[in-house]
């Protein structure tokens, strides 16, 4: 009987010792895939960084204009799809910022770029929600094409010196650090 408990108890060590493994590497392919975004990210900003944004001429203004736009020492600029609604809401996630004191100066430097062929939906849309940012209808897609914006929404929010050129990449109402550095280069060089 003593060996029966002595092969029970080694049974249990290995069966211990294997669930360890497999734990260590499903921990390490997770680690590794987390690792890959990780690289691809830090790729994708490198590649922006200082790269020039185009923008269109044929761009419809539905407040402000092109003019407001290059007038400004440093800018956000933000592409949205205007066929997909929760791509849409975050025009009310930047106006819920207004309310803060902090990121209301940041209101007059915001500019969204939203490509829709359906311009009377996106006018009512924008002044049923009182949205008073400057925004642009890029119906013909020009905007995205001949800048080549990342497919990832993430990654489809731009903050813009006075040439233009990109300065940070992705969108911080999806970061609270990326925001306060947003508003920090925002506060300080405008």
């Amino acid at each position: 009987m003593t060996i029966k408990i002595r092969n029970t108890k080694w049974l249990n060590y290995c069966l211990i010792k294997k669930y360890i493994r497999i734990i260590y590497f499903f921990s390490a392919l997770l680690l590794l895939c987390n690792c890959h975004h990780t690289t691809e990210y830090e790729g994708l900003i490198r590649e922006w960084y200082g790269k020039k944004i185009i923008i269109p001429e044929n761009l419809k203004s539905y407040k402000n204009s092109i003019n407001s736009f290059n007038s400004k020492k440093y800018k956000i600029v933000s592409f949205i799809n205007g066929s997909c609604p929760s791509c849409l809401s975050e025009l009310k996630q930047w106006d819920s910022l207004k309310i803060d004191s902090n990121t209301n100066r940041i209101a007059n430097s915001l500019f969204f770029i939203i490509s829709t062929k359906d311009e009377i939906f996106l006018q009512y849309y924008l002044e049923s929600n009182n949205i008073n940012f400057s925004c642009f209808n890029d119906y013909t897609n020009t905007f995205i094409k001949i800048n080549n914006i990342p497919e990832n929404r993430l990654f489809q929010t731009f903050l813009l010196d006075s040439d233009n050129k990109v300065k940070l990449i992705g969108n911080p109402l999806y970061n609270k650090k990326l925001m306060e550095i947003y508003l920090k280069e925002l506060s300080t060089n405008n």
